[in-house]
């Protein structure tokens, strides 16, 4: 595999997990306000 390749999947592979993770935060804490 590309260097390139590789290092810009790997990048956008952290930000979908940073969002994933985001919203997993976002839904318990809205959770518990309800």
């Amino acid at each position: 595999m590309d260097y390139k390749v590789t290092s810009l999947l790997v990048a956008i592979w952290l930000v979908v997990w940073q969002v994933m993770m985001w919203k997993k935060i976002k839904l318990k804490k809205w959770q518990d306000y309800t």
